[in-house]
């Protein structure tokens, strides 16, 4: 499964309306279409996106940590490196580390460097580029 298929069906749409329009070279266009891509995003993380009807964008940012708990996805990250790597550093009668949970590893620590390094970075690089 590939990581857009996690991606709700109109949310995925708008998302790849972004992509054709950049591979169109068409810069307007890629705001235009990466802002609704955020809103439906926003919006469809929701228990009952219905509730956001009528919501400005500005309001369903500001009101997104109280729906969604930003934190607990990098603490899971963070714990499940920690587990696979105890599982590697310590004996264990019923589990061996697979070449799959290497890699799936090697991902989890990519989303946890992007997460904690990358992201910063590129959101500065933005916002001088907007200023």
């Amino acid at each position: 499964m590939s990581s857009l298929e996690l991606l709700p069906e109109r949310v995925r749409k708008a998302y790849q309306a972004s992509l054709d329009a950049l591979n169109a070279n068409l810069p307007d266009s890629v705001a235009t279409s990466a802002r609704k891509t955020l809103e439906g995003a926003i919006k469809m993380a929701r228990e009952n996106p219905d509730e956001t009807k009528g919501q400005q964008l500005y309001k369903l940012i500001e009101d997104l940590p109280k729906q969604f708990d930003f934190s607990r996805p990098i603490l899971d990250l963070a714990h499940a490196m920690r587990d696979g790597g105890n599982l590697a550093a310590h004996f264990d009668l019923d589990k061996d580390v697979t070449p799959e949970l290497a890699q799936k590893m090697i991902e989890t620590i990519e989303y946890i460097l992007e997460y904690l390094y990358i992201i910063p970075h590129r959101i500065a690089d933005l916002k001088q580029e907007i200023e």
